[in-house]
């Protein structure tokens, strides 16, 4: 369906364009009136409602509105219409995936400092951080999580790790793959439910009856590093079934990579679900030799 992660770029980025911070259903006449002015298009005041989760959605948008909404975003990723990928075919080269995964990687780095409560650059990248980072980078485990309680800084510790590592010119691993994600950007709907990889499979554009460890093997000739970096758990209102069935799926996934080096996973939790997630591998010799349990 419409429900994934690049359409919630899209709504992030008609709010940051339209100067709009916390959106409500009478921006919408707004958006409307700027998208008219901008692109020459028309996407009508319902429709945003229907876009923007204010208004039941009894159809699928239509190809027409969702190109005046991208190109009023000025986010030109591929976009999903039920099983047919808007993009020409599936991407088989490592630097191509890279620059695509890039980008998606920039904006969630770009809105993470717009958001940050202290202006960005007076925050600073934390020594540990990037000493358990970069053990983590050549190590053979499969996942790390930086564990604190709220409002200690778990977001952007992450980003700078992110903007250091791989974004900044010459730096040292920029030709491996970070895709910094939101976890939030799986539940727009009350039956959303967290499918991780099937998210990948439409975001790199390959079926889904594909292999994405076997994929992300094949078109990585020079031995770099597939990094998912999974935030915004803290954010998440959920019921016991959906947070089930959340830790579940990661714990699948992380089964899924078999100690596979050249993928890893870095996750921030609050200690709250740390312990329910702790819950899910304390029992199972391979998820415990799997966790980077780091040296602070």
């Amino acid at each position: 369906m419409y429900e994934t992660y690049l359409l919630q770029e899209i709504r992030s980025r008609i709010c940051l364009r339209a100067g709009i911070k916390n959106i409500t259903p009478a921006d919408c006449k707004k958006i409307a009136s700027e998208i008219r002015k901008t692109v020459q298009k028309n996407v009508s005041e319902t429709t945003l409602k229907r876009f923007f989760g204010f208004a039941a959605v009894s159809h699928g948008f239509s190809r027409y509105t969702i190109s005046a909404l991208r190109e009023y975003a000025d986010y030109m990723q591929p976009i999903h219409f039920g099983e047919i990928l808007l993009h020409d075919s599936p991407i088989n080269d490592w630097d191509k995936l890279r620059r695509k995964i890039g980008g998606i990687t920039d904006y969630v780095l770009k809105e993470i400092r717009n958001r940050s409560g202290l202006p960005y650059e007076m925050t600073i990248s934390r020594k540990f951080a990037q000493h358990d980072f970069e053990e983590f980078y050549y190590d053979h485990t499969s996942f790390m999580c930086f564990i604190a309680h709220p409002g200690y800084g778990k977001t952007i510790l992450i980003s700078h790790i992110v903007q250091r590592y791989f974004r900044d010119e010459g730096a040292l691993y920029k030709d491996s793959i970070p895709f910094f994600m939101n976890v939030g950007s799986f539940y727009k709907t009350e039956k959303s439910k967290f499918d991780l990889d099937g998210h990948l499979k439409k975001i790199i554009g390959i079926p889904q009856s594909s292999d994405l460890i076997s994929y992300l093997k094949t078109i990585n000739t020079k031995k770099n590093k597939f990094f998912l970096i999974i935030d915004g758990f803290a954010e998440l209102i959920l019921n016991r079934e959906s947070k089930t069935q959340l830790l579940n799926e990661l714990v699948d996934f992380i089964c899924m990579l078999d100690q596979n080096s050249d993928i890893k996973i870095i996750m921030s939790m609050r200690s709250t679900i740390w312990v329910r997630f702790y819950e899910k591998i304390r029992h199972s010799a391979y998820l415990k030799r799997s966790w980077f349990k780091g040296n602070y």
